[in-house]
């Protein structure tokens, strides 16, 4: 099973973003997830409003998408899978 979580961060200061920098790689290395962060030029693609902006797939099939970080979500919403 190929599971990855996608990341957009803020390209300014967002404490969001900040904290998400700090939780997703521990939460990802601890669970078995592969941290993608999206860069810079690719941000175009993606209707992002709020930041950080998540997208977590299994297979290539997105099945998460969140806006902001809230790792209590985050966790609740893959540790199913």
């Amino acid at each position: 099973m190929d599971k990855e979580i996608h990341v957009i961060y803020a390209s300014f200061k967002c404490k969001a973003c900040d904290k998400a920098k700090i939780h997703l790689p521990k939460f990802c290395e601890k669970k078995g997830w592969k941290l993608k962060i999206i860069k810079e030029e690719y941000k175009d693609q993606f209707q992002v409003e709020n930041y950080p902006t998540i997208f977590a797939t299994i297979n290539k099939e997105i099945v998460l998408t969140m806006e902001g970080f809230n790792l209590k979500k985050l966790k609740t919403n893959l540790n199913k899978y």
